[in-house]
Formats: structure tokens, sequence, C-alpha cells
């Protein structure tokens, strides 16, 4: 019996390292998460996009002659 049981701890321990190799251990040992952001208002591009936007929607409504759009500072 106690040999099943050191069996079992050994094959957990070489799972686990096995894993731990193949996913790499990146920054805080989360790298499959080191992608893209997860939600939308975590990204920064898509923060600065959505704000460009407003900005030439509330541009626009002011100049409706369609004159020549400034970039926003």
């Amino acid at each position: 019996m106690l040999r099943v049981f050191i069996m079992l701890i050994l094959l957990f321990a070489v799972i686990y390292f096995a894993v731990r190799l193949v996913r790499g251990k990146g920054e805080g040992g989360t790298s499959w998460r080191r992608g893209r952001p997860s939600a939308p208002d975590d990204d920064p591009t898509f923060l600065r996009e959505l704000d460009e936007k407003v900005w030439r929607e509330r541009y626009q409504k002011k100049d409706p002659e369609g004159g020549e759009t400034p970039t926003p500072t």
C-alpha cells in the first residue's frame, strides 16, 4: 500500500513538472495569459480608438459642412 502511495505522489510530481516545462514560466507564472487583454476596456488601443471616434463625431456635429477633421491631441 505504501508503494502505491509513493508511486502516485511521484506520478503527480512528474506530470506537474512536465506541464510547467511545456507551458513555460513567464512573469508571475502565467505565460499563457500574456497575449492581448481579455476585455476591451483593458486594451489601450481600443480605448484610444474609441476616444478618437467620439471626438470626431463631436467635431462633425460642430462643423456640419464637412471641413477637414483635425487630429485629436
